[in-house]
């Protein structure tokens, strides 16, 4: 009896040590869990804070792009401004170009129209000096025979003549 007493002693004992066993496995069990959900609970709080500190950083993002844009915006405008502005020029610009140009053909044609006349004048001139020329000529070759002074004195005279015409020429090709 003894031997069962003790057994049973001995059986309950494990039973308690086996109870005590589990308990200290639920309990380590436990301590586990709750460090995990704190754990999780830290990770949660850390997740919130780069979420919020993110969320500040997208919002100051987006309100320095707003910015940007709305600086972009007047820029553009400025520009645009701008660029009316000068193109209104130019086509001022252009405008009085043309006038100019249309003067100027006027002028030119006036120009024309007169150098030519002019030179008709200086033609017919140069053809009656020419004449002229061929006359004394013809006069000088009879006094040359008589009269060597008076032909000298001629000579001189043609070549002035020619130096004359030799410049209205040139005036008239310029």
């Amino acid at each position: 009896m003894e031997t069962q007493q003790k057994e049973r002693e001995e059986k309950a004992k494990r039973r308690e040590e086996e109870e005590q066993r589990r308990q200290k496995e639920r309990e380590e069990e436990a301590k586990r869990r709750q460090k995990e959900r704190e754990e999780e609970a830290k990770e949660r709080r850390e997740l919130r804070q780069l979420i919020e500190a993110n969320a500040r950083s997208i919002q100051a993002n987006a309100d320095s792009a707003a910015s940007e844009i709305k600086e972009l915006r007047q820029l553009i405008q400025s520009t645009i401004r701008s660029m009316e502005a000068h193109a209104d020029r130019a086509a001022d610009d252009r405008l009085e170009l043309r006038q100019l140009i249309e003067a100027n053909a006027r002028g030119l044609q006036a120009y024309a129209d007169s150098s030519t006349a002019e030179r008709a004048q200086i033609k017919e001139a140069i053809l009656m000096l020419t004449n002229v020329q061929q006359r004394m000529a013809n006069m000088l070759e009879a006094l040359n025979e008589d009269r060597p002074i008076i032909l000298r004195k001629l000579m001189a005279i043609e070549s002035k003549l020619d130096i004359i015409l030799e410049n209205q020429e040139g005036e008239s090709n310029s």
